[in-house]
């Protein structure tokens, strides 16, 4: 048996929470759990300080992927 850090319905929450209808936050639903990590992917194309706030506290089960870091 495997020991995760969040269940599935967490992460799915999460999911549900951070979904954008314009789609510039890619949340794709059949790569959504990585077994290594158990965490939500995120690709997003910036991880600016209004992607950080949005994120919030769901911060320990997001894996980002941004396309930029601002400097």
């Amino acid at each position: 048996m495997t020991r995760v850090d969040f269940s599935t319905a967490q992460l799915d929450a999460v999911v549900a929470r951070l979904a954008v209808p314009d789609g510039s936050w890619l949340l794709d639903a059949h790569s959504l759990y990585q077994s290594t990590t158990n965490r939500v992917l995120l690709e997003l194309p910036v991880l600016d300080p209004a992607a950080v706030e949005r994120i919030g506290a769901d911060a320990s089960m997001v894996e980002v992927w941004p396309l930029v870091r601002p400097a």
